[in-house]
């Protein structure tokens, strides 16, 4: 593609602003249109575009809706950060309007729905690519790259365990497996570079919550190998925090262990910088979307950079394939049987 590739966001809370503003900062790509229903916000990132040095010629436009601006707006890609249950239909309006898609987690709340993009994406002909972030994170990245080479032997089981703080539960009506348990999922699936057949799972949902606090599921691949994913919304507010405003300060991080034939591999993700001070303690983020000299850095540029590069070739993504993403929403939807059921569930993938 000869001119820099034009992209519109959708959504730009705490997370899409993020995106905004690491997308605005990356050369061959002109952030042309910003939507959300929150006229505040889209001042805030707009005015945050600016301070980070946007090549466009003009400011974004600005729209209250992603359909407003399909219609209007002159797009090459899409970045979808707007709610949970709104990513599948945003993508699917964006592929279908000739845009490459790229589409925060979870890619949908069904495994019906994750399809449905998949098939939007195969008629468009336009690459499709979901927010597997930790595939982009370099300390991950040099994981998968022991155990592919073979350092480990055979892998025999994966171990991935999330932590966030208490109070984050209450942000979302999502189920657990499938709000942030897809994240370890993905881990599981990139790890083994096998698929999920079967499920168990066991939950501890607190009174008068609708959904697990703390969620455990236990996977059987094909190919033999096994796997426990491990997502707690327990951490209290004393733990360290490693977000900061204008999101509401807290902590997520996360653990993997990799037991091979010959070895064993452990990431944990909260082993780093710790800063203690008069107004708390911080341990800052030093994988996903690091803050270095005002910028962004990190897994989350990459990730964006990957997707650029991709959209502009006009080809699939070999770091974040759609089929892994979709597969993972399947098993989500397992794990939220076999919870419910207390029994051994089959990961189902019909048309």
């Amino acid at each position: 593609m000869s001119r820099p590739l034009r992209v519109g966001i959708a959504g730009v809370g705490n997370w899409g602003r993020l995106h905004a503003e690491t997308l605005a900062a990356l050369a061959g790509v002109y952030l042309v249109a910003v939507c959300d229903p929150d006229a505040g916000r889209r001042a805030v990132v707009c005015e945050a575009i600016r301070q980070a040095g946007s090549a466009a010629p003009e400011a974004p436009a600005e729209y209250e809706s992603l359909e407003a601006c399909l219609r209007e707006a002159d797009l090459d890609a899409a970045v979808i950060a707007t709610r949970d249950e709104q990513h599948a239909g945003h993508a699917i309006a964006a592929l279908e309007r000739g845009c490459h898609v790229f589409v925060e987690k979870p890619l949908a709340l069904s495994f019906r729905d994750a399809r449905a993009v998949q098939a939007a994406a195969a008629r468009s002909g336009r690459l499709a690519m979901v927010g597997t972030i930790l595939r982009f994170s370099l300390p991950h990245r040099q994981l998968v790259e022991a155990v592919c080479g073979g350092r480990l032997g055979r892998v025999l089981h994966v171990r991935s365990v999330r932590y966030v703080t208490a109070g984050w539960l209450a942000r979302t009506s999502v189920h657990t497996a499938i709000r942030l348990s897809v994240h370890d999922i993905d881990l599981v699936l990139w790890i083994t570079g096998r698929r999920v057949v079967r499920v168990a799972a066991v939950g501890h949902t607190l009174p008068d919550e609708d959904r697990p606090r703390s969620l455990v599921g236990l996977f059987w691949m094909d190919g033999g190998a096994s796997a426990v994913v491990e997502t707690h919304y327990l951490l209290p507010p004393a733990f360290p925090s490693n977000t900061l405003p204008p999101e509401a300060p807290g902590t997520r991080v996360g653990m993997v262990e990799v037991f091979g034939e010959q070895g064993v591999a452990r990431l944990d993700d909260a082993a780093g910088l710790g800063l203690w001070t008069a107004s708390g303690a911080f341990s800052p983020d030093l994988f996903v979307a690091p803050r270095m000299d005002g910028r962004t850095t990190g897994a989350l540029r990459a990730e964006l950079e990957h997707f650029v590069l991709c959209a502009a070739e006009g080809i699939a993504s070999s770091v974040a394939p759609l089929a892994d993403a979709v597969h993972g929403i399947a098993v989500a939807e397992a794990m939220v049987r076999a919870e419910a059921s207390q029994s051994l569930e089959p990961v189902e993938e019909k048309p």
